[in-house]
Formats: C-alpha cells, structure tokens, sequence
C-alpha cells in the first residue's frame, strides 16, 4: 500500500482511513464523531400541522423534548457542532418514528422511512405509513400533515467524508 497521504485531494475519509498520528484527532473532530455515536430520540409536540417537517430547523425548545442523545453546542477545536444553533443533526438512519398528533386526514401511528423518490402514505389501523427522508437528512415528508412525532435516529457525519477535502488542525 502506498503513502496515505499521497491523494490529488485529500478527503477526510482518506484522513480517517489512514488514522495518522496527529491528524485522526482533527479528523474525527471534523466528523463529530462524538455526536454521530450518540442516538437521539426526541419528542415533538404543538407543530403547526405540516407534511414536510425540516428537523435542522423546525423544531425548537418550545416543541422539542430531547430524551436522550442532546447534541454538544462546539469540541474543543472550535469546530461547530450539529444542534449548536438550535435544530438538531441531519438524520443519518432512523431507528423509529411514531407519529402521535395529525391533521388533515392523516392518523397516528407507526411509519417506516423511505428514501425522497418513495411515495408517502398515511398510517391505517392494521398498517404502517411511509414517510420519505431527504436525501441531505434534513427533512421528513408525511403524506397528510402531522402535530407531534416521536422519532429515534442516528446523526450524520457533521462534514460528508467522501467530499469534504481534509486539512488537519491543531489546538492552540
């Protein structure tokens, strides 16, 4: 194998794959690993009835409860962390989402996730809706609109691995 950080342009997951004493520090800061290793699971409540519901910037302290998982407001390199100006990380994978309050026809109940060329449909009695995540994370899209949800999932990488080009850091 060759020198690693040999690359036309160096991307951070070249840098993460290599893991270089005195760049994987920078590296892994430069992801948040810290906060994609941790879960969230939140409850929201009182939205404004909505079908597309952007959870970077949507929800607020006012209607978000974070169970578990709060997001870090920076790391120590300074480097700005998801959540720190008040919405929560992109949505990596979605562990579970329950919606618990809807209007306009839509009925609480139990959705699966789709990517955003599915097609969303409400819950029924005996079934499961689908809502669609935006390819970015950002967005959940419901068929009818929804009041509250509980939802469960994994935060993306804070800066994408495969395009971000790397440059190492170091503290002050």
């Amino acid at each position: 194998m060759g020198d690693p950080t040999k690359f036309a342009t160096r991307t951070l997951a070249n840098a993460l794959n290599a893991a270089l004493p005195g760049e994987i520090e920078s590296a892994l800061a430069q992801i948040a690993l810290g906060t994609m290793l941790a879960p969230l699971k939140i409850t929201v409540t009182g939205l404004s009835a909505a079908t597309v519901v952007n959870v970077t910037k949507d929800l607020t302290n006012a209607n978000t409860t974070v169970n578990y998982g709060a997001p870090t407001q920076s790391n120590d390199l300074g480097i700005s962390v998801p959540g720190a100006s008040g919405g929560l990380p992109p949505i990596l994978e979605i562990a579970s989402l329950r919606v618990t309050g809807a209007g306009g026809g839509n009925k609480p109940g139990v959705y699966i996730t789709a990517d955003s060329g599915g097609t969303a449909y409400d819950a029924g009695a005996s079934s499961v809706g689908v809502a669609l995540l935006s390819d970015d994370g950002t967005t959940l899209t419901f068929n009818s609109q929804v009041t509250a949800f509980v939802l469960s999932y994994m935060p993306r990488p804070l800066n994408n691995p495969s395009t971000t080009t790397f440059t190492p850091e170091t503290k002050a």
